[in-house]
């Protein structure tokens, strides 16, 4: 928990390449293979809680926090970061945040709302392309675009509060 932590604080920090460019933190983290991780790890936590390895007797007690801590990471690596690699949402981003809107626990429903508004506003703020894509939340040479799902889960998050 404590390395999710700091992984959260320093995500808005840059650093200097070799030829004296900065370089968001945040884009290192979100582009390499620690997103993965983060997303394999709330993926297998939907399994079950003995496919993410822990007891039955003890997992409602050590996974909403984790969950929380790991949605707040993601939550804070979109805000921050300058460039996402088009393959990202083929690692199952939306599922994942799509998935902490149905929550029971409101922490992991609030925290999930605002991961997945931020990945929206990176999807909005990016360039037009001169292609369109398709609906599956995919990006590329076609441009970002969130899938149908999406928006159907804020409509129904907004209608029922």
């Amino acid at each position: 928990m404590s390395t999710l932590v700091y992984l959260e604080q320093i995500c808005s920090q840059q650093i200097r390449g070799p030829n004296t460019c900065k370089m968001q933190v945040a884009d290192l983290i979100v582009n390499s293979s620690l997103l993965h991780l983060v997303l394999r790890m709330l993926h297998a936590r939907r399994g079950g809680h003995e496919a993410a390895g822990y007891v039955a007797g003890n997992a409602a007690a050590v996974v909403p926090p984790l969950r929380e801590r790991l949605l707040s990471l993601i939550g804070q690596l979109l805000r921050h970061t300058t460039y996402l690699e088009p393959g990202v949402t083929e690692l199952g981003l939306f599922e994942v945040l799509l998935d902490g809107l149905r929550e029971q626990n409101s922490k992991l429903r609030r925290r999930s709302a605002a991961a997945l508004g931020e990945l929206l506003f990176y999807i909005a703020t990016q360039p037009p392309t001169s292609r369109a894509a398709d609906s599956t939340g995919t990006a590329g040479q076609a441009g970002w675009q969130a899938p149908d799902a999406v928006r159907a889960a804020i409509v129904e998050t907004l209608q029922a509060s």
